[in-house]
Order: C-alpha cells, then structure tokens, then sequence
C-alpha cells in the first residue's frame, strides 16, 4: 500500500503480485506471475510552471460557422493558423496503473546449461501527458454548437481553456498536464546461459 500527499489530496493505492512456479521434471521449469502496479505522478507533472509555446491549430469552431467541416476543412481560411498556448503542471493528477503478468519456462539439461523463453505483458492506464490541443478545439467546437451539453463538466473546462477575443478569434489556449494516455506492451525474452 502506497500513499502520498500532494498539495492537500491524497493519492494512494494497494499493489500485488502473485507467482507460481511449476517443476513437472527436475530440469524443466514453468513459471508465470500476475501483479498490479501503481505510480504516483512526478513533481515535474504535479508542479511544473506555467510555459507558453506556438502551435499550428484548425479552429473547427470558426470553420464550422463558415461551412467548412469533415473532408472541406483544409480549404478553411482559418485551418492551419497559428496559435499560442500554454502548459503547466495539474496537482489534481491521478497516479499511473498497470495490470502486469508473464509466463515463461526454464530448461537445464546440466548443471552448467539454461534456456529460458518468457512472454511479458505491460497494460498501462492513465499515464501522464500534456492535452491534445487539436482534440480541445474538437471539444469545444462541438460544445459551442451544442452537440455536448454545454454545463457539462467537459464543457465547462474546455471553454475555459480556449480564449477567444471579441470576434471569436482565439487569443490562447491552455493544456495542462492530465491522465490521458494508456500504453499495451509485449514482449518475448529468451535467454541462453552456458557455464564453464
């Protein structure tokens, strides 16, 4: 059991693993685990500053008010434009989990001799990474043309996060760090081992 405290929350979680070993012959060996993982977010995601930065955007909101949606979009006078945004740090983060198991076998003909082959699988959720700025201005688009509720909590924060000036024009756009990426990994590890 894991437990932290971060600017007045608490992100805890209880982590296992379990193994079994099975040995049918004295030189052959099965074995495979299962576990879970967790891991806080680092200071650098929890604190980092704010930084600004310029960026190539579609805004789909003015577009949309010009016809241009879909496979038309490129052709808009306002696809491609730059903007400037800024990123910082989220004390609200969520720690990282993961489901992890593997299961593999050993054979030892002699005492001096090992062959090993073993299949491992990572399922990571919620890792850490900076918001989609092309994915928030999708959001916000569709927020302002009333196709997602426009209370709604995804509303409300998208709105925020997206100035605009009075001609709608967008001044700047805000994508802090959040827990938005997940990660599948698989991978064979054989090993050969010979002692003289």
């Amino acid at each position: 059991y894991d437990s932290y405290h971060v600017s007045g929350n608490n992100v805890s979680d209880t982590t296992y693993n379990v193994g079994l070993e099975l040995r049918p012959v004295s030189n052959w060996l099965l074995r495979g685990r299962f576990g879970t993982a967790f891991k806080a977010p680092t200071l650098a995601d929890e604190f980092q500053g704010e930084s600004g930065f310029y960026t190539t955007v579609n805004d789909y909101y003015l577009c949309s008010l010009q016809g241009y949606t879909g496979s038309n979009i490129g052709d808009c006078p306002d696809a491609g434009i730059s903007a400037f945004g800024t990123t910082s740090g989220n004390v609200k983060l969520q720690p990282i989990h993961a489901n992890v198991y593997s299961v593999g076998t050993v054979w030892a003909p002699t005492n001096r001799m090992s062959i090993s082959l073993d299949y491992l699988h990572w399922n990571i959720k919620d890792e850490v990474n900076q918001q989609s700025v092309d994915q928030l201005l999708i959001t916000e688009n569709q927020c302002r043309q009333g196709e997602l509720p426009i209370d709604s909590p995804t509303c409300v924060a998208a709105l925020e996060q997206v100035q605009r000036d009075a001609f709608d024009n967008i001044e700047s756009i805000s994508t802090p760090k959040i827990n938005v990426s997940s990660e599948k990994v698989d991978a064979f590890v054989a090993e050969g081992r010979y002692g003289v």
